[in-house]
C-alpha cells in the first residue's frame, strides 16, 4: 500500500451532524467519507485543511477532531484498511515504533476480581489520568477531574478499576449519549499485529463507553455502549459496569468480554489503549464538558497516537 499523498478535509455544519469528505490517493485512488458527531452549541464546524506528503512513506493529516479536539463518540468511518488487506501485513515490533508512548501493564487474574464497584480488593491503582485534552478552560484542577486506574485480564474478560476524583456528578443519559455526562471511555486497538502503524480508525478498532450511572437507585443506570466500529455500535449488555460513589468522586469497576472486542488472545498480548474520564458538573444537564486521559497525545482518529497495554502472565 502506498502512502497517502494528500488528503482534504472540508466540514459542513448540520443540525446534528457533522460531514467530512477525505479524498486520497492510495495506489490509483481512494474516496471515503465519514461523519462526525457535532457538538450541541451551535457553532459552525471549522475549516480544516491537510497538509501533503512531507517525506515518502509519511503523511500529515490535522487531527479529525482538531475543533472540538475531544468530542465523543468517534467519528462514523469507513474501514480504510480492510481484513483482506491487512491479512499481509507482516508482525511489527510494536513498542520499538511507538517509542513516545506509554506502556500500561494489565497482570492475569488468577481468580476473576468481584466486580462490585469496591476497587480495595485491587492492587495498587497507577495509572493516571490527568492529560486535559478536551476543553481545558473548564477544568479547574484534580480535584475538577482526574482518575487513577487499573488493568487486568483473563481468558474471558479485560478488568478495569477506577478511581475517580469529581467535585459534582452529573449524568442523565444513557445509551449512545451516555457521553455527555461523567463517566469513562475505553479506546482499543484489539490487533496491532496487522495495523500498528495505520493511522485511521479501522475494523478492530474499539471505543467502548462505561457509564457510572446517577450512583443513586434511579436511572439511568451503570451500563456499557459501543459506539465504534460503527456496524456494531449497540448497548452492551454483556459488559459487567458497576459504580458506588465516593466521599469525592466514584469508583467504578467494569469486565469487558474479548468476545465484545474481537481479541483473540491466544494470539495476542498487546492492545492500543487510552482511557478517559469524561465531566459533566451542571446538574439536570447532557453535556461533554471537559475530557482528561491517561494519553496526553490522543487523537481519537489515530489510533497510531494511542498508548499501548501488555497483558502479562
Amino acid at each position: 500500500m502506498r502512502a497517502l499523498r494528500s488528503i482534504r478535509c472540508r466540514w459542513r455544519a448540520h443540525p446534528r451532524w457533522v460531514l467530512v469528505p477525505f479524498a486520497a490517493l492510495v495506489g490509483s485512488s481512494l474516496a471515503c467519507s465519514f461523519t462526525l458527531a457535532a457538538a450541541d452549541n451551535g457553532q459552525p464546524a471549522t475549516q480544516a485543511t491537510a497538509a501533503t506528503t512531507t517525506a515518502a512513506g509519511q503523511s500529515q493529516l490535522p487531527s479529525v477532531l482538531s475543533d472540538p479536539p475531544g468530542i465523543t463518540p468517534l467519528p462514523t468511518l469507513l474501514p480504510f484498511l480492510t481484513a483482506e488487506a491487512a491479512s499481509t501485513a507482516a508482525p511489527p515490533d510494536i513498542a520499538s515504533r511507538r517509542p513516545n508512548v506509554q506502556t500500561f501493564l494489565a497482570a492475569y487474574a488468577g481468580t476473576p476480581p468481584n466486580i462490585d464497584g469496591d476497587i480495595s480488593d485491587w492492587p495498587e491503582l497507577s495509572g493516571q489520568i490527568t492529560a486535559v485534552i478536551y476543553k481545558p478552560e473548564n477544568w479547574s484542577g484534580s480535584a475538577d477531574l482526574s482518575a487513577t486506574f487499573a488493568a487486568a485480564w483473563d481468558s474471558n474478560n479485560l478488568y478495569l478499576a477506577l478511581n475517580v476524583t469529581d467535585d459534582a456528578h452529573v449524568q442523565t443519559e444513557q445509551g449512545r449519549d451516555l457521553f455527555k455526562g461523567d463517566g469513562v471511555e475505553v479506546l482499543l486497538d484489539a490487533n496491532l499485529v496487522i495495523d500498528a502503524d495505520f493511522p485511521y480508525p479501522n475494523f478492530d478498532d474499539y471505543q467502548i463507553g462505561l457509564s457510572p450511572g446517577t450512583l443513586q437507585a434511579n436511572a439511568p443506570f451503570a451500563q456499557a455502549y459501543r459506539w465504534y466500529p460503527l456496524e456494531q455500535a449497540a448497548s452492551l449488555p454483556e459488559v459487567m459496569v458497576v459504580a458506588r460513589p465516593t466521599a469525592n468522586g466514584y469508583q467504578l469497576e467494569a469486565g469487558i468480554p474479548w468476545s465484545a472486542l474481537g481479541v483473540a488472545i491466544a494470539d495476542n498480548r498487546m492492545l492500543g489503549f487510552a482511557l478517559s474520564v469524561s465531566d459533566n458538573d451542571t446538574p439536570n444537564t447532557a453535556d461533554q464538558q471537559t475530557l482528561l486521559s491517561s494519553t496526553p497525545g490522543r487523537d481519537l482518529g489515530n489510533p497510531t497516537t494511542w498508548d499501548l497495554l501488555q497483558l502479562t502472565d
